[in-house]
């Protein structure tokens, strides 16, 4: 089986039997695939969704001059928990990310610290986060490894797996999209789209229980029997 992926990992979860692994332990640059955990640490963090969170100005600022994905919300703003998870995890929102963490942490950088306890907790040897949202910087980096660990772990929550896969939905005057393109229409398996790097349109891959996908940093991951789960980062080459 040849791919021109440079990092794939493919897992039979039902027999725990690896298909394919090519350099899965290799550190890389995770992107937005580290909202995976963000999302989780919420979920355990906060059991009321119905919370409203009021947006800081310093909470946002700066995402604008990094090109990061935003769905545009604006200091002195309020939304729920439950609506700035959908934004997080649909469209891969960074401005909804940075609120969720400050909230949950007190503070951004005291939510990093949670973040990397948190994947110690689950035994993940090889990652290490410096932010919430995955906009490359020194020192975050993960593998494919650790985020078929993480990925199966976030799978299991009834919250997230219904948030991922989730097709569309409506937060006040904005209109959300999941945009996984491949399977989104069946109904027996539950998807973790993708969650792009920033500077990339979103491109989402999963097909049944075989799997796919994408340039560069590929993380392909098969979780049980009709729960297909596929992780990609960047533009779409390699499809098995």
């Amino acid at each position: 089986m040849e791919t021109e992926a440079e990092i794939v990992l493919l897992v039979n979860t039902d027999s725990e039997t690896v298909i394919l692994d090519k350099n899965a332990d290799k550190r890389t640059a995770p992107a937005s695939l580290t909202k995976i955990v963000t999302c989780m640490l919420v979920l355990e963090n906060c059991p009321d969704l119905s919370t409203k969170i009021t947006c800081k100005k310093e909470t946002i600022a700066g995402l604008a001059e990094r090109n990061a994905v935003t769905v545009g919300i604006l200091a002195g703003e309020t939304l729920t928990i439950k609506d700035l998870l959908y934004c997080m995890m649909l469209p891969s929102a960074a401005d909804a990310t940075n609120i969720l963490a400050d909230y949950v942490g007190g503070g951004i950088d005291n939510f990093v610290v949670m973040m990397n306890e948190f994947v110690s907790d689950l035994g993940c040897k090889s990652t290490n986060f410096v932010n919430p949202h995955g906009l490359d910087a020194p020192g975050h980096y993960s593998t494919a490894e650790d985020l078929a660990v993480l990925g199966a772990y976030a799978m299991e929550n009834p919250i997230f797996a219904q948030t991922v896969s989730t097709k569309s939905v409506r937060i006040g005057n904005r209109s959300l999209t999941n945009h996984n393109r491949a399977g989104a229409d069946n109904q027996n398996l539950l998807n973790i789209r993708t969650l792009c790097h920033f500077t990339n349109p979103p491109v989402s891959l999963f097909v049944n229980n075989i799997a796919v996908t994408n340039r560069k940093h590929t993380f392909t991951l098969q979780f049980p029997a009709f729960k297909g789960c596929c992780f990609a980062l960047r533009e779409e080459i390699f499809r098995i």
